[in-house]
């Protein structure tokens, strides 16, 4: 059974923020109350304010040459910004013909039920050249969601959702499966008669809906990463990185959030090697060190390189070349130019390199 699964009890110290017809054909449900927040105070009626992006995008002139290993973490970044934002404006298609169904239930605020929905809708339009079925997406409650999923008939797990388990806690969980993608049950909530917005919620709803986008080009993964030596081997690092850089530049370009990253610390709170989070070999598989965050970190470094080296397409051509029939190796090797061993070796300098920056904090 493929699924994926957000666990934000794992990851919550690390990665929260505080803080068809001619035209498209959405299917919006908003019909859960705002949740009362101290003693039901009402909401205000404008969108909440944003932090100050730290990143902007343009181009290092180190990536001139190919894979560059002497790079700061400014200029990675910026520099895949840039890429990504070039990459977004060519291939938008405003009047993008995919359909979605989005139903939003409580606890789910008035406010950001607007930014939910352009999400969905802007993400159609992202990537449009790249989706041939709709998108489905629940916000709200887990009773909620598998309450959609049997009005529905949406194709579920053993247990009528989308997470494989009976979900406990839902203000802890997003996940996608076969489809449909639940993005947690809210993106926010009133603190003294003030929206608070978590934007971490906002990146780990953009997280679940792009799995949808790549689960749609490489369907015989079956939403799930498959370890070395299985036939259909996709790296955790790959697949997770790519949902968190995706999750994460998706929002920045719609400018519902700032363009971010974390640094995971042990269950200690103790900072992880660099040798240990250098390593995409190791990171192929799910690790356990850092709660699994190391996989989603060091695949979202890893994604950015490859962005700011060879563009966005290339790293959606490693799906579409999966979804012809290529091994990852093949894929890899085919839309990137270099094999994947030779990946490694230089990411792992150039990752290593970076810590001799700023990139050993836990600083937003």
């Amino acid at each position: 059974m493929g699924l994926r699964t957000i666990s934000l009890l794992s990851i919550v110290a690390f990665l929260m923020v505080g803080c068809a017809a001619s035209s498209p054909a959405p299917v919006t449900e908003a019909d859960g109350e705002a949740v009362e927040q101290g003693g039901g105070e009402s909401e205000p009626s404008s969108a909440p304010a944003l932090p100050t992006p730290r990143w902007k995008p343009e181009v290092s002139s180190k990536f001139d040459s190919p894979w560059p290993t002497d790079v700061t973490i400014d200029e990675l970044i910026n520099t895949a910004l840039y890429r990504s934002n070039e990459f977004f404006d060519e291939v938008r298609v405003p009047d993008c013909v995919v359909p979605y169904q989005l139903h939003l239930g409580d606890p789910m605020l008035d406010i950001h039920k607007p930014m939910v929905e352009d999400l969905v809708l802007s993400t159609t339009e992202l990537f449009c050249d790249y989706l041939d079925s709709e998108l489905i997406v629940i916000g709200g409650n887990y009773d909620y969601v598998l309450e959609v999923m049997a009005e529905n008939q949406y194709p579920g797990d053993d247990f009528g959702g989308v997470c494989g388990y009976p979900v406990e806690n839902d203000y802890a969980s997003a996940c996608a499966y076969k489809g449909v993608a639940w993005i947690g049950i809210n993106w926010g909530r009133m603190r003294g008669g003030e929206v608070f917005t978590e934007g971490r919620r906002i990146t780990i709803a953009a997280h679940e809906i792009f799995h949808l986008i790549h689960d749609g080009l490489d369907p015989a993964a079956a939403g799930s990463s498959p370890p070395p030596g299985s036939p259909n081997f996709r790296p955790v690092w790959y697949i997770e990185g790519g949902g968190e850089f995706f999750g994460r530049i998706i929002a920045n370009y719609l400018e519902l959030y700032p363009y971010d990253r974390f640094t995971p610390t042990d269950r200690n709170g103790a900072f992880l090697e660099v040798t240990y989070l250098s390593d995409l070999e190791l990171l192929e598989v799910s690790q356990q060190r850092a709660f699994g965050t190391e996989n989603y970190f060091s695949g979202q470094r890893a994604m950015e390189y490859m962005v700011a080296n060879k563009g966005m397409g290339a790293v959606l051509e490693v799906w579409e070349n999966l979804g012809e029939g290529m091994n990852f190796y093949q894929a890899f090797e085919s839309a990137m130019g270099i094999t994947l061993e030779e990946f490694y070796e230089i990411f792992d300098v150039m990752h290593t390199n970076l810590y001799a920056t700023d990139l050993v904090t836990n600083e937003y």
